[in-house]
């Protein structure tokens, strides 16, 4: 049972949730530098609760004897006599399958070592196929409390974040997911970011992130944002759509003071600032102006208008719409 799933069923109880412990981690082996210190980090954790380590590489023989059939016919006809072709086929088996095992044997060989030097059981498992299915297999298959794999392999493309081998994986496993983006940076230095939003799952995280402070001392920041101009802008595209007596269902003028209220709270009831005020990005900035077709952008690069804020349709549409609540707007504009 997953943790989100406990916490569900402890809803209502007093008792505190137990912290999680990864008993049972499994992790992905290419010899890469994020590779590498995915199995240093798994080493870690796993010596704090005496973890069993699997270390799992997928290679893919069968895929190449698939590309080398079919690359036979356009073999020089000298190669495409029977006899011939089964022997090339059987050099092919030994350079590409055999060799491919080996490989991977070193890579499992190397994740061992880790292991073995922090005195942590290890298990070897060499997959062959599709190189995300079968890892999302293995995680998937119900033996395993945790997954550490780079964000990127030896395969990595300049300037990338995350690899789509990796990618992929993330997105379709079932367990908790430790991803190493940085490959010279130890999970101790912290901090680990927590972002909170109330549900089930954000808690879960939450308790993940204790786990680690409790074993290794690592910084923890929380973290929840609230944006009052989302909420006033999207409140007011739902308004426009919906017909009159689906506003009245809705009660849409009561709806609009409580967000103004809301957005009120939010700023609070200050004067205009003395200074302007300078914001971080462009998108900061045009959420921040006073009119929609004010935060418009002209970008001199490609001579495009940048719109964050769907000025361009209320000029078209020869509207003046306020950025959020005009009451507030046209009182604390700090631009």
């Amino acid at each position: 049972m997953s943790l989100p799933e406990q916490l569900q069923q402890q809803e209502g109880d007093q008792t505190l949730t137990p912290l999680p412990e990864y008993r049972s981690i499994l992790v992905a082996a290419d010899a890469s530098d994020h590779s590498n210190q995915g199995v240093k980090m798994a080493a870690l954790l796993g010596q704090t609760w005496q973890s069993k380590i699997t270390g799992a590489h997928v290679y893919a023989a069968k895929l190449h004897d698939v590309r080398f059939r079919q690359m036979e016919g356009g073999l020089p006809e000298q190669y495409k006599e029977e006899t011939e072709l089964e022997r090339q086929r059987d050099i092919h088996d030994e350079l590409i399958t055999k060799g491919l095992s080996v490989i991977t044997d070193s890579y499992l060989d190397g994740a061992e070592a880790t292991c073995t030097d922090a005195g942590l059981e290890y298990i070897r498992r060499s997959l062959e196929g599709k190189n995300y299915r079968e890892m999302v297999r293995e995680t998937n298959c119900g033996k395993y409390d945790l997954l550490v794999m780079g964000s990127l392999g030896l395969g990595a493309v300049e300037g990338s974040r995350i690899g789509t081998v990796c990618e992929r994986v993330v997105r379709r496993t079932d367990i908790d997911t430790l991803i190493i983006k940085e490959a010279k940076r130890d999970l101790t230095e912290g901090p680990i970011v927590v972002a909170v939003d109330g549900s089930s799952r954000g808690y879960a995280g939450l308790l993940s992130a204790f786990a680690i402070h409790k074993a290794q001392g690592t910084p923890v920041h929380v973290i929840s944002a609230y944006d009052p101009y989302y909420h006033y802008v999207a409140f007011n595209r739902i308004a426009e759509v919906l017909s009159e007596e689906a506003g009245k269902v809705f009660r849409f003028k009561e709806q609009e003071e409580l967000h103004e209220d809301e957005e009120l709270s939010a700023e609070g009831e200050t004067s205009a600032p003395d200074e302007i005020e300078m914001f971080g990005t462009p998108v900061e900035d045009a959420h921040r102006r006073d009119l929609t077709v004010n935060a418009l952008f002209y970008n001199i690069a490609d001579f495009s208008v940048i719109d964050h804020i769907g000025g361009l349709a209320d000029l078209q549409a020869q509207i003046i719409r306020t950025i959020g609540p005009p009451r507030i707007r046209f009182e604390e504009d700090p631009v």
